[in-house]
Formats: C-alpha cells, sequence, structure tokens
C-alpha cells in the first residue's frame, strides 16, 4: 500500500465519506458545471479558439487555422494577452523573488543563520520553477482565470526534470 492509498483509506475510515454521498457530490458540482459551459465555449470561439478542450474532439481540433474563424476582430484576445502578461509579472514574475519563506516564530526566522537558510530554500525553489514549465502553466492559468473565470494547475513530480 502506497502513501497516498493509506491517506485516503485514513480520511476514509476517519470521516465516513460513503461512495454514494461522493456521487452525488460529483454530481451536483457537474450540473453546476454544465451551466457555465455554452459561455465558456462562445468565449473560447471568438476569444480564444486554440486553448480551452472540452471534448475528445476539440484536442484532434486543436491548433488548426479554421478554429479561428470566428474572429473578426482580435482586440479581446490581445487584451487577455496583456492581462495575462501584467498579471504573470505582478503576481510571480520569473525575473524576480516573489515570495519569502518564513517560519512560524518570529525571532527565530532573525536569527541569520536562519536567514540564509530561507533565503537559500526560496531560491532552490525559484531555480526549480525556473526550469520547470511552472511559468508558462502560470500563464495558461492566468489566461483562463481573465476569460472563463475559472481555472486549475497543479505541480506534479517528474523523474527528470523535479517537477
Amino acid at each position: 500500500m502506497s502513501f497516498d492509498s493509506q491517506v485516503i483509506d485514513d480520511f476514509t475510515a476517519t470521516m465516513g465519506p460513503s461512495r454514494a454521498r461522493l456521487d452525488r457530490r460529483f454530481e451536483d458540482i457537474d450540473r453546476q458545471r454544465r451551466q457555465f459551459q455554452p459561455l465558456w465555449r462562445d468565449l473560447a470561439e471568438y476569444m480564444l479558439p486554440s486553448r480551452p478542450r472540452f471534448l475528445e474532439s476539440d484536442v484532434k481540433r486543436r491548433g488548426k487555422r479554421e478554429r479561428n474563424g470566428s474572429i473578426l476582430d482580435n482586440t479581446a484576445t490581445r487584451a487577455i494577452g496583456v492581462a495575462r502578461s501584467g498579471l504573470l509579472a505582478g503576481l510571480a514574475g520569473p525575473a524576480r523573488k516573489w515570495f519569502n519563506i518564513t517560519t512560524t516564530r518570529p525571532k527565530r526566522g532573525q536569527a541569520h543563520a536562519s536567514a540564509v537558510w530561507l533565503e537559500r530554500v526560496r531560491d532552490v525553489i525559484l531555480a526549480i520553477f525556473d526550469r520547470s514549465n511552472f511559468y508558462t502553466a502560470l500563464g495558461s492559468m492566468l489566461e483562463d482565470e481573465i476569460t472563463f473565470g475559472t481555472s486549475a494547475m497543479a505541480i506534479l513530480p517528474d523523474a527528470e526534470d523535479f517537477i
């Protein structure tokens, strides 16, 4: 049994969510999502035709020029790109140190050795982000957030590139 399955088993044993309850919750969430899907399709068609893939058939069509046929004026698409770039640079620009790591005990974090170690840890994390596709994925996530009002992103382990 792996660590992940053990955590799931422990959660299921202590919290007790039944499969039926989880299925009902998923159906409720899916029903809410389906209400927005026609709007998202329209936004995609007129603003970002190559971005979203709602169905398997959308994956096969991705990148074909006919998907851009509905765009008569690319002002909205350009505005999304400008907003994405501004948000990325302002929130988590790859050219700057955009977060700090601290301790839960302020006095301990102020000690010189602790401060140096925490700064090195931050620099290692930033270097890992730089070598991965983190900033590309973050840009795509911000683009989705701007256009569709929702987005998701995950950082997963990778045997070759760490993340």
